[in-house]
């Protein structure tokens, strides 16, 4: 019997596996009762993943924050105008920042860690951008808390940020390029007990900050200084 990764079982599980996977892993499920519940588990994290984002995706926008993604739109060029549109719907910051958030917690769910990895660009998510730019350690904007600021080896600023609505928190690092952009360097969510999580780890955040050097106050003051001014 083909063996079947913990990859395309979520793929399957999503419905995004290709027609020749879809029937290796239905083979598999008719023979194997373990990988059924495994399947089912996994279902029912998805779903509660759903359901502890759709408050971000109700939330209305806080206008702390739509002023400072509306100051980044007005430095941008063509997509400017456009962006500042799409600003004015209420729901467009949330939906945003939930669908990078989902999209990354399906592809690994428990620890994903890609520091030099272009899909990794927060730009996709402007509102956690935004709070990573003027956020000081501790302060949150709805849904969206900073957590502790930090510099890695190469002396880049990183910052740990929680996305929770109480039910199932969701801690992730971002740390800042050298071309200007927040990149995520890890993302880990805890789930119940008894959820099926594919192949990972947890406490991956603590162990990678552990390596790092907090972030000093007056230097965070001087980063966030430099990101409100920048031209």
């Amino acid at each position: 019997m083909t063996k079947i990764s913990d990859e395309l079982l979520a793929a399957y599980a999503d419905g995004e596996a290709g027609m020749a996977d879809r029937a290796a892993v239905e083979r598999a499920l008719s023979q194997d009762a373990r990988l059924r519940r495994d399947l089912e588990r996994y279902r029912r994290l998805r779903q509660e993943i759903d359901r502890s984002f759709a408050p971000v995706l109700s939330a209305p926008t806080p206008t702390r924050l739509r002023k400072a993604i509306e100051a980044a739109a007005e430095r941008a060029a063509a997509p400017a105008a456009s962006l500042r549109r799409r600003l004015k719907r209420d729901c467009f910051i949330p939906a945003a920042l939930a669908a990078s958030f989902a999209a990354g917690l399906f592809l690994g769910v428990a620890l994903m860690r890609a520091p030099g990895d272009d899909s990794r660009l927060l730009a996709a998510s402007p509102a956690l951008a935004a709070a990573l730019d003027s956020l000081h350690d501790a302060e949150a904007i709805g849904a969206v808390r900073i957590l502790a600021s930090y510099r890695n080896s190469e002396l880049r600023v990183c910052r740990r940020f929680s996305v929770s609505d109480g039910r199932l928190p969701v801690e992730g690092l971002a740390c800042f390029a050298e071309d200007g952009a927040w990149r995520l360097a890890a993302l880990e969510a805890s789930a119940p007990a008894d959820a099926y999580l594919p192949a990972g780890e947890t406490g991956g955040l603590d162990r990678l900050t552990a390596l790092m050097r907090p972030l000093p106050q007056d230097e965070l003051e001087a980063f966030l200084a430099a990101r409100r001014d920048r031209p």
